[in-house]
């Protein structure tokens, strides 16, 4: 009798086993004949998932993960902006959370700042990397898990430094001959010191500037108070006053406009 329990318990698991292949099957064919004609990292995207959704159906013999990652793939090719894995919705082991959550952090910075524009192939490429890392340590597959880890941190280092190449740039705007801060800048800024204080090793370069109303040197010391209003929010939100510098550029040759009351935020 007992043996033929565990005759049927197989019998349901192989074919549940060969439905789950079927259905990774049927998913990564559509990716690999979906119409690659949109964005240049949408497109990369799509072949990254493509890639490592194979792997894990062919090598791995994770059905499940291979249709998780062959559906993103499709959902790259269709226009969809495609995240990377939120770690908080998986099973990743508490004592590397917080790397993971890290990990996150300066990949959808470098991601939203210009990094799917500037190098769409390393940042698909970082993305799905990890997204690898994630699922993996999730199946508790240490060894994978780090692979793929190192494969996110190279990728995300070279978009990291081509974005740092591109100087991508935060603006506050005020108001006339005023050095006030906005309630509307503080989302902004908000954002811009949670990043800076996940990437203690960068420096914050704030630079004021004025329009040309009011004199030259009337106008360095109102750039310079913007920059410098700037600086003592970020102190507040807890960003180290040592890692950033603050000048004031002065005025700009146009004598009144809108977009020259403001202070440029790097973090480099």
């Amino acid at each position: 009798m007992e043996q033929k329990r565990y005759w049927h318990l197989h019998v349901v698991t192989v074919a549940a086993a060969v439905a789950l292949s079927g259905c990774a099957s049927y998913y990564i064919d559509e990716l690999d004949s979906a119409r690659l004609d949109g964005m240049p990292f949408a497109n990369h995207l799509a072949k990254e998932y493509e890639m490592l959704a194979k792997r894990e159906s062919n090598v791995y013999n994770d059905q499940i993960g291979a249709t998780h990652f062959a559906v993103k793939g499709i959902q790259a090719t269709t226009g969809l902006n495609v995240l990377p894995e939120n770690p908080q919705h998986w099973d990743i082991p508490e004592k590397d959370m917080p790397r993971f959550l890290d990990g996150r952090e300066r990949l959808t910075f470098a991601l939203d700042n210009n990094g799917r524009v500037i190098s769409p192939d390393i940042a698909a490429r970082a993305q799905v990397m990890y997204d690898c890392a994630v699922e993996e340590a999730d199946d508790g597959n240490c060894d994978i898990s780090a692979k793929c880890w190192a494969g996110f941190q190279n990728a995300l280092t070279h978009l990291e430094k081509s974005i740092q190449n591109e100087a991508p740039t935060f603006s506050i705007h005020f108001e006339m001959n005023s050095s006030v801060v906005s309630n509307a800048s503080m989302h902004t800024l908000s954002e811009v010191a949670r990043v800076a204080k996940n990437m203690p090793l960068r420096t914050v370069q704030v630079t004021g500037h004025a329009d040309g109303v009011g004199g030259r040197k009337h106008n360095l010391l109102l750039s310079q108070n913007r920059a410098s209003a700037i600086r003592d929010v970020l102190v507040k939100m807890g960003v180290d006053a040592k890692r950033i510098t603050a000048v004031g550029a002065g005025e700009v040759n146009e004598r009144a406009s809108t977009k020259n009351r403001r202070a440029d935020i790097q973090i480099h």
